[in-house]
């Protein structure tokens, strides 16, 4: 009797896990248009844009830019729209890649007019760089009354801070905000992994001794793909000694296995809203741009910075066009704090978990597509381009069903 009970126990728990697994309610994820703020209203919430804004002397020296009509890729009317997409989604931290630092003092006026503190990336001069890539650099902003600046680390193409702020209890909460835009030499993935792991090492020094899982977003552009090795490396925690890429087959990554000890999360791939594509320009249609946060903070609203009907006119005139002022497209997230009652969710750091990073639910499609669904926030959109034309003038006629909660406008 005793071992027949026993396998009925067992068979009755597994069949609840299943079904648990199988009704597994999903996580409501605000959707956020580009003419929207970046913000779902909450208590606590910490909204981040990141953004590689094409610096201005890139465009004026690759020939490859001659595709865009010529006033969409001059500098005074591209700063003009990137101006205006940091006014309307007015976000608490805003990462930025491609700053000049020749027109660092024409962001410092435009931001501080806007209520941020700006922090840019100290690269030292190398005599093996010259030309256009040594005057770029990355920068990080955030709102001047509501965060103090703590801690900074100026790495290779790596921009760190730390940010304490304080919630509506009155609880003290910092936040790491790592700002990157790695090495795009599409051959040099041990370089892109090298980077990542020099400032992941570099905070895990700065909490040593902590219990506590600290607040982290880490973002920028990442110049390679989901499930390259830099991604890979953040989401799973840890990268096999012997790693290769598509790109270079015959080169190992990291000769050595090597981990860190943070519980990270791809936003948009835990909100299951994957971009179609974060980069547009001839002969690159890639997602290269992400945003990583630290697990238990809870992803509240994803910025969708393209329209779904304007895909294909982006496909037509590529970036940057009258629209969208880079050749990347914005990437953005609101994050919440975990409650009171939910703070054993980022205590006792567990290398184990990290590790097992959700192998379970991760889909390995290397595809370009979109890969995400929207069904949980229940969108339906109808368009049809009425007029489309090569400068990137465009008109759309539209309707859209709305659940409530979603509100998308169409571009004019």
């Amino acid at each position: 009797m005793g071992p027949h009970l026993t396998l009925g126990a067992g068979l009755l728990g597994l069949a609840w896990w299943l079904l648990s697994r199988t009704f597994k309610k999903a996580v409501k994820v605000k959707v956020i248009a580009c003419d929207r703020p970046l913000t779902v209203r909450e208590p606590d919430e910490l909204s981040v844009l990141c953004y590689n804004t094409l610096a201005d002397n890139l465009v004026k020296e690759i020939a490859n830019y001659s595709y865009a009509n010529e006033l969409y890729r001059s500098w005074e009317y591209r700063f003009n729209k990137l101006k205006e997409q940091m006014e309307v989604l007015h976000a608490d931290v805003v990462c930025l890649q491609e700053i000049e630092i020749e027109k660092w003092g024409e962001w410092m006026e435009f931001m501080d007019n806007e209520g941020y503190t700006g922090v840019m990336l100290k690269r030292p001069k190398s005599p093996r760089k010259t030309g256009r890539h040594q005057g770029i650099t990355n920068a990080t902003f955030f709102r001047s009354r509501r965060f103090t600046l703590c801690w900074e680390q100026h790495c290779s193409r790596v921009l760190g801070i730390c940010l304490k702020w304080y919630s509506g209890d009155g609880r003290e909460h910092k936040v790491y905000v790592v700002n990157v835009h790695l090495e795009g030499h599409p051959y040099k993935p041990a370089e892109r992994v090298r980077q990542v792991n020099t400032i992941i090492r570099t905070i895990e020094k700065e909490q040593a001794g902590s219990a506590e899982e600290p607040d982290i977003v880490f973002c920028g552009d990442f110049n390679s793909t989901r499930w390259n090795a830099p991604w890979h490396y953040l989401y799973c925690g840890k990268l096999e000694g012997g790693y290769t890429e598509p790109f270079y087959p015959d080169k190992e990554v990291v000769k050595e296995t090597i981990s860190h000890s943070f519980a990270l999360h791809d936003v948009y791939k835990a909100a299951d809203i994957i971009p179609e594509f974060t980069a547009r320009a001839p002969r690159r249609r890639t997602e290269a741009d992400f945003i990583f946060a630290s697990r238990h903070l809870r992803v509240a609203g994803v910025l969708r910075a393209l329209d779904p009907r304007l895909v294909p006119y982006v496909d037509r005139t590529l970036l940057p066009n009258r629209h969208y002022p880079s050749d990347h497209l914005p990437v953005g997230v609101v994050l919440l704090q975990p409650k009171q009652s939910e703070m054993h969710l980022r205590s006792h750091r567990s290398t184990v978990y990290r590790y097992s990073a959700d192998f379970d639910s991760v889909n390995f499609d290397n595809s370009s597509g979109s890969g995400g669904s929207d069904s949980a926030n229940n969108i339906e959109l109808h368009a049809s381009v009425e007029s489309l034309d090569s400068n990137g003038g465009i008109t759309l006629c539209s309707t859209s069903r709305r659940s409530g909660r979603f509100d998308d406008t169409a571009l004019h």
